[in-house]
């Protein structure tokens, strides 16, 4: 009996190590499996991870899975597929850019024309004969910018003696021919100028008289003065104003000829220098 018991208690004992190694077995590969199916050949791509041998994009939060996003079981990832380039958008043809005129430079005029008409009166010792008489000019000159102008003024007035005595008739015509420049300066909206004038006068008259005899005579000297003007512009080439001005004219010779008799001139014991007040209206023209 004791020799059949040893027999049968190796026999379980070798049956006891049989299903130990084959567990152990089986344990073994099954290990190798899942280390085998735990990793995935081909290397997952940017964005994917390997879960249990297969590339899956993670769930975003609070999201769900694309569709298509798992790959098919034992089959290859599907290729990534990104979205194509926002368009650019189509360029508009290249135009110039609008052009901001620039403030049109004002224009300076270079000519100039003041005709004028007005009355003149003599003042001093001269005056007390000579009434207010009709004076009549003009100013034609060049414009240097807005510097001044140089003019050329040309006047002519016509003396009326009163206090003659009775039967006596004396008419007198004054000449004037000057240099006469302008500075102007602006005063509001009225352009004033002033500038001196420089020149010479001539005198022409006729008498009749039991006196002092019948016949015509002449005078001339020089003549010094003044011009002041303010204008107020009309349109862009005509301005409308006054002039006002003093001449004090010096007397250089006189000569009279008697109606039945011969021409006699001097240039002692003349009379003293004359002394001219005149307003006026003009317009002024530019170009």
């Amino acid at each position: 009996m004791t020799d059949h018991r040893r027999r049968v208690h190796a026999g379980r004992a070798g049956l006891v190590r049989t299903f130990l190694l084959a567990g152990l077995l089986i344990a073994t590969a099954e290990v190798a499996a899942r280390a085998q199916t735990a990793s995935c050949p081909p290397p997952c791509p940017d964005g994917q991870v390997c879960v249990q041998g297969m590339c899956l994009i993670p769930l975003p939060p609070g999201g769900y899975p694309p569709t298509g996003a798992y790959p098919p079981p034992g089959g290859e990832a599907p290729p990534v597929v990104y979205p194509p380039p926002a368009a650019w958008p189509p360029v508009a043809p290249y135009a110039n850019p609008p052009r901001t005129p620039l403030p049109r430079r004002r224009r300076i005029p270079i000519f100039q024309i003041l005709p004028y008409l007005g009355i003149h009166t003599y003042q001093g010792k001269a005056g007390t004969n000579i009434g207010p008489g009709l004076h009549i000019g003009g100013l034609a000159g060049v414009r240097v910018g807005d510097l001044f102008s140089i003019n050329g003024e040309l006047t002519l007035d016509a003396l009326s003696l009163s206090g003659l005595p009775g039967g006596d008739t004396f008419n007198e015509f004054d000449f004037s021919a000057t240099i006469s420049p302008l500075v102007p300066f602006a005063a509001g909206k009225i352009d004033l100028a002033m500038g001196p004038k420089f020149g010479a006068w001539a005198a022409t008259y006729d008498q009749w008289s039991l006196s002092r005899g019948n016949g015509s005579g002449t005078f001339s000297g020089l003549d010094f003065g003044v011009n002041l003007a303010g204008f107020t512009r009309m349109s862009n080439k005509v301005w409308l104003g006054g002039l006002a001005s003093f001449d004090l004219r010096t007397f250089g010779k006189s000569c009279f000829s008697p109606t039945d008799g011969l021409e006699g001139c001097s240039s002692n014991n003349l009379p003293s220098a004359d002394k001219v007040v005149a307003l006026s209206i003009g317009l002024m023209f530019s170009i």
